[in-house]
């Protein structure tokens, strides 16, 4: 499984890597389509990001069992602006402490859970194999869901071509 993540990821960034150029402009959300602060910059990794924390949740039942950890995602952003999310990948904190990536920071969320006067929250982690897995399937549905809820974007373009392109983000949840 290793191995094939690897093969992967090393295909879907030749791939991103290859269809870049340095005339090209990225997708992006078109501008209007996610309301911003006042004073905020309107680029497009500040529309990504105020849509992406306005859209997502701490699922509960990762909530309840106190899990965390990052969730690797790669998606495509067709030549009509639709998303399609192609492969998500939860990592434990240890296991992404022992992985460094090479990942812009404008590519990483950080999702945060606040564990004070919960009803459901137990206080401690769970060791149950049966929660830990349900926890971290759901952290993967949940980031899957709110990337396929942002509004359309505005398809990459490269040599004055329109083209379909993968990006790559990382979702960090974590509790505090």
């Amino acid at each position: 499984m290793r191995i094939f993540f690897g093969l992967l990821t090393c295909l879907v960034f030749t791939s991103y890597i290859s269809a870049q150029d340095t005339t090209a402009s990225t997708a992006q959300l078109p501008p209007g389509s996610v309301r911003l602060k006042a004073g905020s910059p309107d680029n497009a990794d500040a529309r990504l990001l105020a849509a992406v924390y306005r859209t997502i949740q701490y699922p509960q039942s990762a909530w309840a069992y106190g899990i965390t950890g990052a969730v690797f995602v790669t998606y495509t952003i067709d030549t009509s602006g639709i998303l399609t999310v192609d492969n998500t990948r939860y990592f434990s904190p240890e296991e992404f402490a022992a992985r460094p990536m090479r990942i812009r920071e404008a590519d990483i969320f950080r999702i945060t859970a606040f564990t004070v006067g919960g009803p459901a929250y137990s206080g401690s982690a769970t060791t149950s194999a049966k929660r830990l897995k349900r926890g971290r399937a759901n952290l993967c549905k949940e980031v899957a869901r709110t990337l396929r809820a942002l509004p359309t974007f505005v398809p990459a373009r490269r040599g004055g071509e329109i083209i379909a392109e993968t990006q790559i983000k990382l979702f960090y949840f974590d509790m505090e």
